[in-house]
């Protein structure tokens, strides 16, 4: 069958074969991504296509930590932070914020 096709059509076959990669690879690139951000009412995390997740610090209930990473839980919602995205000062705020509220 290949010997059928000249070299013009094979190598056009081999661009299209990596422009399609290449489109499937952008549109598939923002899937997963995960930004955190937190100011003085809570946590805000934006993960597309999901819905934004706000959370205030009198929600928090609990955090583990395993291999994965840690795992906190509100009232409400609950989500994950791997150790190389959690920021020392984030993590300080929520064992704060998770302390306090076991108290009250």
């Amino acid at each position: 069958m290949l010997g059928h096709l000249s070299a013009r059509q094979l190598d056009d076959d081999r661009w299209g074969r990596l422009f399609s990669g290449c489109a499937v690879a952008i549109a598939l690139s923002p899937f997963g991504k995960k930004q955190i951000s937190w100011d003085d009412s809570g946590i805000t995390i934006k993960k597309f296509p999901a819905a934004t997740i706000s959370i205030s610090w009198r929600d928090l209930e609990k955090m583990k930590v395993d291999h994965l990473g840690y795992h906190i839980k509100a009232r409400q919602d609950h989500f994950r932070i791997s150790h190389k995205q959690m920021p020392e000062d984030l993590l300080a705020q929520i064992r704060a914020s998770t302390r306090a509220n076991k108290e009250s």
